[in-house]
C-alpha cells in the first residue's frame, strides 16, 4: 500500500489525502483509491474536483465522460459546504473517496458529518445539485450515515483511455 499526504490538516483550507493500491480486485492496480478530506469551505471544491478528475483520468475517464465527473463532484462537495453543516458548526469536513469498483466502473463517494437531510426555507437551490448529479452519473444512491450527515455515491461507466483532467 502506498499512501501520500499533501498540507496539514490542521492549516485552514488544508487537507488529507491518501493514495492506496487496490489488494485482490481484478484490472485494478496501483494508485486504484483515493481517499481525502477538506474543509466544506467553498475553496476545497476545486481541489476535490481536480484531483477526482485526475485520479478519473489516470484510470480510463476521457472527454465528456470526464467533464460529467468533474462537474458531479464540484456540485456535490458544493452541496456540503452550502446545505450540510449549521451555522458555526465545528467539524465541518467533505470526506471524498474515489475508487475502481471494478472494471471499467468508477465509483466517488462525497461524505459529510452535517446535519441530514432536512428542509431548509432559506435555500432555493436545495435539490437542483443533486438533480444534476443524477443526470451526469450512470447511477447514484444518498444515504444518511447512522453517526449523521449524509453520503452520495456516484457511479460512472468509464469508456476511454486515460486523459488530461479538466482544470
Amino acid at each position: 500500500m502506498t499512501e501520500s499526504s499533501s498540507s496539514s490538516g490542521a492549516r485552514r483550507g488544508g487537507h488529507r489525502r491518501r493514495a492506496s493500491a487496490s489488494a485482490g480486485k481484478a484490472g485494478a492496480g496501483l494508485d486504484a483509491i483515493f481517499t481525502a478530506a477538506y474543509p466544506a469551505e467553498r475553496g476545497s471544491v476545486p481541489r476535490a474536483r481536480r484531483e477526482v478528475s485526475a485520479f478519473a483520468a489516470r484510470h480510463g475517464a476521457a472527454g465528456a465522460k470526464l467533464e460529467q465527473i468533474a462537474l458531479a463532484v464540484s456540485e456535490a462537495a458544493t452541496n456540503v459546504v452550502v446545505h450540510a453543516y449549521e451555522r458555526g458548526a465545528r467539524a465541518r469536513t467533505i470526506v471524498v473517496d474515489a475508487r475502481l469498483e471494478r472494471a471499467g466502473e468508477l465509483c466517488v463517494t462525497i461524505a459529510d458529518g452535517g446535519a441530514g437531510l432536512r428542509t431548509s426555507h432559506s435555500s432555493q437551490g436545495l435539490g437542483l445539485g443533486l438533480s444534476i448529479v443524477k443526470r451526469l452519473t450512470d447511477g447514484v444512491e444518498l444515504s444518511e450515515l447512522p453517526a449523521g450527515g449524509l453520503e452520495l455515491r456516484m457511479r460512472f461507466v468509464l469508456d476511454g483511455a486515460p486523459a488530461e483532467p479538466p482544470v
